[in-house]
């Protein structure tokens, strides 16, 4: 047991816990497929928010497209300000069409700004460098006004259509994009060390081939009978991979060889001493030497 079932005893340590082969292969399968499927999940959840860090005040029908698909519920609340979106911006004027370009564009590089240079209240009685035309500005609220007023000079540019088109764009970006951004940090965040699981880790150790699993057993089996409660030393959790299995096993091992039990030779002497005996007698004796007691030697013809 200790020196020629090592593997066994390895893998009992490993999927000790479970019942049947079925049983194993059942489950593994499962936490793969739900660890798959939220790794997608989350890859997807990665790229949306990364474009909306890039572009927070932009919108396309592809990005809505992608929402769609992640938030359908939260999708269909908008379908009909999508539908506006998507004619407004068919219909869109090349004037028009560059004019919200340049909007988008410097809502954008202030968000950055305000992220780069940790704007809050105090930041508002300090002098702040434009980001745009990089002018001293004598306060941050100043700097916030005058951004205000070249926003509403753009706006003004701007035909009934474009106009219409920026009012959906900010509707749409305010009631669904930010909503769904919040949602998805929120995943990632409470998610995050599951997502960062080493499943591959776990299929290498526990991912057994069927007879190596019914030998696992076998062994299970034995040490229940012989042994006692070794559960112990095994995994309590399918998914629980152990840092030092070699470890472990010594352990185990060494558990093991403490049941052993000194048998005396004397069941040996009896056992000579009755084969000369029958040898005297003419008889042959068809029991082999063991070491019980001479009762328990079974039956002789």
């Amino acid at each position: 047991m200790t020196t020629e079932r090592i593997e066994q005893l390895e893998n009992y340590l490993k999927v000790g816990l479970v019942e049947n082969y079925e049983e194993l292969a059942k489950k593994l399968n499962k936490h793969s497929f739900i660890w798959h499927k939220a790794k997608k999940k989350a890859d997807s959840y990665s790229k949306l928010i990364k474009l909306f860090d890039n572009k927070p005040n932009s919108l396309s029908e592809d990005i809505l497209n992608t929402y769609k698909e992640n938030f359908p519920s939260s999708y269909d609340v908008f379908t009909t300000d999508i539908a506006l979106f998507l004619s407004l911006s068919k219909a869109k004027s090349s004037l028009g069409s560059l004019l919200i370009k340049i909007d988008d564009s410097r809502k954008n590089l202030l968000s950055h700004y305000k992220e780069h240079i940790g704007y809050d209240e105090e930041k508002k009685c300090q002098d702040i460098p434009c980001p745009l035309c990089g002018d001293i500005k004598p306060t941050g609220q100043a700097l916030l006004n005058e951004y205000e007023e070249q926003s509403k000079f753009f706006s003004e540019q701007l035909g009934d259509n474009d106009k219409s088109l920026k009012i959906v764009t900010e509707k749409l970006i305010t009631g669904l994009i930010v909503p769904s951004i919040t949602k998805m940090r929120n995943y990632l965040s409470k998610y995050q060390d599951y997502l960062n699981f080493d499943l591959t880790n776990v299929n290498n150790h526990k991912n057994l081939e069927k007879s190596d699993f019914q030998s696992m057993m076998k062994i299970r089996t034995w040490l229940e009978s012989n042994i006692g409660d070794c559960t112990h030393f095994i995994d309590k959790k399918l998914l629980e991979v152990n840092e030092n299995y070699h470890e472990k096993k010594e352990l185990l091992i060494t558990f093991i060889n403490s049941h052993k039990k000194q048998l005396s030779n004397e069941p040996l002497k009896e056992y000579l001493q009755l084969k000369q005996d029958l040898k005297t007698l003419g008889l042959v004796s068809r029991i082999q030497p063991r070491s019980a007691p001479l009762a328990k030697l079974g039956r002789i013809a």
